[in-house]
């Protein structure tokens, strides 16, 4: 829950405003936050 309020957070307008450098780190992270929900729906089946 608290990875995704931070992911949340990072993804924000606001932040985003922040410029291209940033861009890549986002997305990277939003990948991550992906694939930790594909992890953890995956752990969940029988």
């Amino acid at each position: 829950l608290a990875l995704e309020t931070l992911v949340e957070e990072i993804t924000s307008p606001e932040l985003r405003k922040l410029g291209r450098e940033v861009a890549p780190i986002i997305d990277r992270l939003e990948g991550l936050v992906a694939e930790y929900k594909v992890a953890q729906a995956a752990r969940k089946q029988p």
